[in-house]
């Protein structure tokens, strides 16, 4: 037979297991919830993080875009300059042709002789051809000059300290 203390020993005991069971119960409901709450947490910290990796990377792209077109209209400069340049050369190198060939025509330096007169048409054909190797390497030094200033201007627009300044 179950003495009194026996069953009330027993209410107990089957109290204290259903009430742990419930606590239990009630604290996993509880971490649970907490679980939730940080991966919803997560969850938007690391959509933040992608948002913010492709407005960087928009911005960089922008920056890029503008550089690049800056170096396209700096180089339609230099064209533009070396087309002038070319124009200079050519009427200077005109002139001294022309200067040549008059003093060919010239009677006094016609009696010097013949000599003096391809002296004058070397000279012109000489100061023709430094003003165009002249020209092409000007044209060469603005083009490398302005494609460096443009990659420069890119990497400052693509660093940290490049865009703080």
């Amino acid at each position: 037979m179950i003495t009194p203390f026996q069953g009330i020993t027993a209410g107990l005991l089957l109290g204290f297991l259903v009430g742990s069971g419930g606590a239990w119960y009630v604290q996993g409901l509880r971490s649970e919830t907490a679980i939730a709450a940080q991966a919803d947490t997560f969850d938007a910290a690391v959509a933040k993080a992608k948002q913010e990796g492709i407005d960087e990377e928009h911005a960089r792209a922008v920056a890029v875009a503008k550089t690049a077109e800056q170096g396209r209209k700096d180089l339609e400069k230099v064209e533009v300059n070396a087309a002038v340049s070319t124009g200079s050369t050519v009427s200077l190198s005109n002139a001294a042709t022309s200067y040549a060939a008059a003093s060919s025509c010239d009677t006094g330096v016609a009696r010097r002789g013949a000599s003096a007169t391809r002296a004058a048409m070397v000279l012109s054909e000489l100061l023709g051809e430094s003003n165009r190797r002249a020209s092409q390497l000007a044209k060469t030094a603005d083009d490398a000059r302005t494609r460096g200033l443009t990659c420069e201007r890119a990497y400052n627009d693509l660093t940290p300290q490049g865009r703080s300044r």
